[in-house]
C-alpha cells in the first residue's frame, strides 16, 4: 500500500536532540519528538528535500511554541484513537488540516512510528532484557563500555538501579552462558570444566565488570554480589540441584582469575553462603590456603 503524500506548507522545524539530551528524556517524550521529526520529514519530501528544510527553518519557534508542540505530540500518542482530537492538535503545530490528516494516516499505517528514527521505543524494558541486548550488542569491550553501559541503562528507565545490581545482572549473564555450554544436568559436573567456559567470557568482559565492582566500595557487598550472581546465573541455566554447586564453584574460579575480587574478599562472600555445599567447602579450603601460602611469602 503505498503511502500517502503530505500536501505542501509550512510545518515547523524540528531541533535535532544529542544522544545525551534524548537519554534524559522519557519514553514518551521521545517518542513525541520522533513523531515531530518524522512531520517534518514528511514535509520536507513533498517541498523538495534541503529547500523545504530551509524555508521551513526561516521562521525558528520560541521555547515556549517547542514546548507546546511537545505537549501536543504527547498528547497525539494517547489519543490516536480520538482523530479530532489529534487533528486539532497536530495543527496547532503548524500544519494545515490536509497535512495534519497525511500525518494521522502515516502514523496508523506505521503502527506506532515504528520506523529507524523510533527503534530505541523497541528495545526491551525489563532490566536484564535491558542488560543482555545491550551484552549481545557489543562486538568488543573496552574502558569506554562502562560508560555506554550506563548510558544505556538510564536510556531504559532504569536510573533506579544500582551498581551492585549492574554487576550482578552482567556476571549472572555471563555465568548462564558458560553452563548453558556445560552438562549442567549431570551430578558429575566438575568446576574445572565450568570455569574452562566461563574464563574466556570473563576475561572479555573485565573491562566492564572491574570498574562495576569498584563503583561498589563495600568489601562485602561486594563479595555477597559476586558469589549471589553466579548462583544466579547457573539457576537460570537450569542447573540440576545436585549440578548447581559444581556451576557456582567453576565460574567463581574464573572469576578469581580475572584479578577483580581479591582472596579475601572472595573467600569471606564464600563462607557468607546461607547454604554451604562440600564443593563449596572445599573451595573454601583452597582460599584460605592460598591466602597462607601468600602470608609466608610476604614473611620470607
Amino acid at each position: 500500500k503505498p503511502k500517502p503524500e503530505l500536501p505542501a506548507g509550512d510545518v515547523a522545524p524540528v531541533e535535532e536532540k544529542t544522544e545525551a539530551e534524548l537519554a534524559k528524556m522519557s519514553k514518551d517524550e521521545r517518542r513525541a519528538y520522533h513523531m515531530a521529526r518524522r512531520a517534518a520529514e514528511l514535509q520536507q519530501k513533498a517541498t523538495g528535500g534541503e529547500a523545504g528544510k530551509e524555508q521551513a527553518g526561516k521562521q525558528p519557534l520560541t521555547k515556549a511554541q517547542r514546548r507546546a508542540i511537545q505537549d501536543a505530540q504527547r498528547k497525539a500518542k494517547e489519543d490516536l484513537g480520538n482523530k479530532s482530537d489529534l487533528l486539532n492538535d497536530l495543527k496547532l503545530q503548524g500544519l494545515t488540516e490536509a497535512q495534519a490528516k497525511v500525518v494521522i494516516a502515516e502514523m496508523e499505517q506505521s503502527a506506532g512510528l515504528q520506523d529507524d528514527d523510533d527503534d530505541e521505543d523497541e528495545a526491551p524494558e525489563d532490566f536484564h532484557s535491558c542488560v543482555a541486548q545491550w551484552m549481545k550488542e557489543q562486538a568488543a569491550v573496552t574502558k569506554d563500555s562502562l560508560h555506554e553501559f550506563n548510558l544505556q541503562v538510564r536510556f531504559q528507565g532504569h536510573v533506579e538501579k544500582t551498581p551492585p545490581d549492574h554487576l550482578k545482572e552482567v556476571l549472572a549473564i555471563l555465568t548462564a552462558q558458560a553452563c548453558a555450554e556445560c552438562d549442567v544436568a549431570s551430578p558429575k559436573l566438575q568446576p574445572m570444566a565450568v570455569s574452562k567456559k566461563a574464563e574466556p567470557l570473563v576475561t572479555k568482559w573485565a573491562p566492564l565488570l572491574k570498574p562495576l565492582y569498584d563503583k561498589i566500595g563495600d568489601p562485602f557487598l561486594s563479595a555477597d554480589v559476586v558469589v549471589s550472581a553466579a548462583q544466579t546465573g547457573v539457576a537460570a541455566a537450569g542447573a540440576a540441584p545436585e549440578a548447581a554447586p559444581a556451576g557456582v564453584v567453576g565460574c567463581l574460579m574464573a572469576i578469581r582469575e580475572i584479578d577483580m575480587i581479591e582472596d579475601e574478599d572472595l573467600l569471606t562472600g564464600c563462607k557468607r553462603c546461607e547454604q554451604r555445599s562440600k564443593v563449596m567447602d572445599k573451595f573454601v579450603e583452597f582460599l584460605e590456603d592460598a591466602l597462607d601460602d601468600d602470608s609466608d611469602d610476604d614473611e620470607d
